[in-house]
């Protein structure tokens, strides 16, 4: 390269001193290698002089205080980046929905493609390809499609029920796409998208929104189109299976986290034999001194807080468990103002293979909760602000099956050879700590739905069988004192509510909805 260049000048120069004129652009291409050649013979000794100097060694506590610092820098570019596209992404998705309310005024008035449009030929095709884009592995639109349908039902808070932009009802806007069959896409969807998560939860949450206040029009929809064929024993398997999923799931997590207490408990110790350790170092100089960036005692707080933000990480429920959320809440809502025939589905299908998801059901409250691990005095160790809104929906979701009533659901669950009665009366009877200390607004939460459930399994029987087996694990006592708690909070709560005027909505569950349910 180097003698190519040389020689490339030479000519250059022979030439401007025997008088040849040369082209202006051949002029600048010389002269633009010539440069190109200079540039990296000095980027190259540059490079050269890098490697011989020796490298810096840096400590470990710097390599992590690096890397947080470049870890922050990119969160904070993403989150400016979403701040700024959201809206645009948002308008965009808007305007979509707008012209599926209403497609026939893309067409000038008068030609067939607005009439089609008109009597629903638009949305119904759409609701068609849906499925063919699962069949051809088109699965990023396949979800797009899915969310802009469930965008079609999103309710707007300031007119409760009544869809503005669509100048039509959340239930006659829910009618309509179960017309142009977007309730059997829900079925069918749940059944071919066993190797498509995400599909499958669109499918589930477009489910949801199709249900939305417990339209019966829309159970009665999926109910007919489950008993065609044998597409319930298909449908009903895919919701045990990811149950099933779920609990062995948390079962592998709550023996690791539960081994890793006793470890967790000796290392808090060392911590500690540490800190004062540097405390005494220290101790003489602690009113002069002043913490440098790489000092020791800040290097071991650093690790602290990795320790805590990776402890954190860790409660946090996988994507296994987290999409338990969206299906009971599917199944809440099947089975939303006491509809018999779909509480009955879900526990016997009548089918080859029956799937009860009624105990399976009431087993994932059971194993959420941690009683397979151990006894239920702990409880408190299993129950935390990342999965209290999961064990909720469990509850709720086991009341929706019992109520009208529906005493063979009620037996089912009463009878469960689980501990999933020893479980609910436990959540109303015992302290749910460490996490009562900080929320005790989710801890009221939770003993509030645990109570509705037993007031389900016993609701409108012309026997006693449930009552005694609830009372056979917990006497009138203890009720009592967990209704004097409540009474004891309220009193609190008023005191700080007096001190304090910031604090939350009436949105919660208050002390005094709990003590008269437990009443």
């Amino acid at each position: 390269m180097n003698k190519k260049s040389c020689g490339v000048w030479c000519v250059h120069d022979s030439a401007k001193s025997c008088g040849i004129a040369i082209p202006s652009d051949l002029e600048g291409q010389v002269t633009s290698l010539f440069n190109k050649a200079a540039l990296l013979s000095r980027q190259t000794s540059k490079w050269l002089q890098a490697a011989k100097t020796p490298k810096m060694e840096r400590s470990q506590s710097q390599l992590m205080r690096l890397d947080r610092s470049i870890i922050e820098g990119l969160q904070d570019i993403v989150s400016l980046l979403e701040d700024q596209l959201k809206p645009l992404v948002q308008s965009e998705l808007s305007l979509l929905v707008d012209i599926l309310y209403r497609p026939e005024l893309l067409f000038p008035p008068g030609t067939e493609a607005r009439k089609r449009c008109e009597s629903g030929g638009f949305i119904r095709r759409l609701i068609k390809h849906t499925e063919k884009l699962l069949e051809e592995k088109e699965e990023k639109l396949c979800v797009k499609v899915l969310r802009t349908l469930r965008e079609m039902m999103a309710i707007d808070p300031d007119h409760a029920k009544i869809l503005s932009r669509a100048g039509r009802t959340l239930y006659d806007v829910q009618n309509h796409l179960d017309r142009e069959g977007a309730s059997d896409l829900v079925v069918e969807l749940v059944i071919k998208s066993i190797h498509s998560p995400s599909i499958y939860v669109e499918a589930v949450e477009l489910g949801i929104a199709l249900l939305g206040g417990g339209n019966p029009i829309i159970q009665k929809s999926m109910y007919t189109k489950l008993m065609g064929g044998d597409l319930s024993q298909s449908f009903f398997k895919v919701f045990y299976d990811k149950m099933r999923d779920s609990q062995q799931e948390i079962k592998s997590t709550v023996t690791v986290n539960t081994s890793d207490i006793a470890a967790k408990a000796h290392e808090d110790k060392e911590q500690g034999k540490e800190t004062d350790k540097h405390s005494k170092k220290r101790g003489e100089d602690v009113g002069s001194i002043t913490l440098g960036p790489g000092s020791a005692l800040e290097d071991m707080l650093a690790e602290k807080l990795e320790r805590h933000r990776d402890r954190e990480e860790q409660n946090k429920l996988s994507a296994k468990v987290l999409v338990m959320q969206p299906i009971l809440r599917f199944l809440q809502l099947l089975c939303e103002n006491h509809n018999r025939n779909l509480q009955t589905l879900l526990r016997n299908q009548n089918n080859k293979t029956n799937y009860n998801l009624v105990s399976e059901t009431l087993m994932f409250l059971d194993c959420i909760c941690g009683s397979t691990t151990g006894g239920l005095g702990l409880l408190g160790l299993y129950i935390n602000e990342n999965n209290v809104a999961l064990i909720n929906q469990t509850l709720e979701t086991l009341t929706e099956y019992c109520q009208g009533p529906c005493h063979d659901n009620q037996n089912c669950i009463a009878t469960h050879e689980s501990n999933g009665l020893d479980i609910i009366t436990a959540l109303i009877l015992n302290d749910i700590n460490p996490l009562g200390k900080t929320r005790m607004d989710l801890v009221l939460e939770l003993k509030n739905n645990a109570s509705k459930l037993l007031l389900a399994i016993m609701e409108s029987r012309g026997d006693s069988e449930n009552a005694e087996r609830i009372l056979y694990n917990m006497n009138p006592k203890p009720l009592v004192d967990v209704a004097c708690r409540a009474f004891h909070q309220e009193t609190m709560d008023d005191e700080d509510d007096g001190e304090d005027t910031s604090t939350e909505g009436d949105d919660g569950v208050s002390p005094k909805e709990v003590r008269m349910i437990v009443f």
